[in-house]
């Protein structure tokens, strides 16, 4: 970890009140702030938080540290822990992202191996956090199959909403487009390393 990661990680743990997770992949501070700060500020607290893509469960401890202190519970995350198929990956992540939660307190996070095409799932949701498969295919299954869960005012935050992975950016945008659906907050950079969060619009 570079001097930049390390004032970033103490900058966080002054703001948060926790140390952060060292960045795993294509992480960034700011993408993870951005995850925490809109589950604390925009999620309603009744229903649970589903998390599609854990890899070593970095954004998972951001994602269970917000639902804590909101008071949203369960937290469950989904993952092959293998990798996407694009990735060709040889190891196994589970047993390093089951480690980082309990290190972390976490330890009631339940970590869920399996495609999230077909992981069943019947809870209401506050929160979905989507960062898994990239491709436009995958992003709008993975909101086509858990959007339908979030409770009235219930968010989903999307990582990779970037001009860099525009198969996420066309999803969330078709999505938006039928409507029921909001931009609560969002964090776009057209240079990689952005996010959105859509609020399920509430009945009037």
């Amino acid at each position: 970890m570079g001097l930049g990661d390390a004032l970033a990680r103490l900058k966080l743990r002054l703001q948060l009140g926790f140390w952060p997770p060292p960045l795993d992949g294509m992480q960034t501070f700011s993408r993870m702030r951005f995850l925490h700060d809109c589950v604390l500020d925009l999620a309603p607290a009744a229903g649970a938080a589903l998390e599609v893509g854990c890899f070593k469960g970095g954004s998972t401890v951001y994602l269970g540290m917000a639902c804590r202190r909101r008071g949203i519970a369960p937290v469950a995350a989904i993952d092959l822990f293998t990798g996407t198929p694009g990735w060709n990956q040889s190891f196994d992540t589970h047993d390093e992202a089951r480690a980082r939660l309990d290190r972390w307190g976490l330890a009631d996070v339940r970590l869920i191996r399996g495609d999230s095409r077909v992981v069943a799932w019947d809870m209401p949701l506050a929160v979905l956090h989507i960062d898994g498969d990239h491709s436009f295919e995958a992003c709008s299954a993975d909101l086509a199959r858990f959007a339908p869960h979030l409770v009235p005012g219930g968010i989903v935050i999307l990582d990779d909403y970037d001009d860099v992975h525009p198969g996420v950016t066309r999803a969330a945008r078709e999505f938006l487009a039928r409507g029921g659906f909001e931009i609560a907050r969002d964090n776009y950079r057209a240079g990689g390393n952005g996010s959105i969060c859509l609020r399920r619009v509430q009945a009037r």
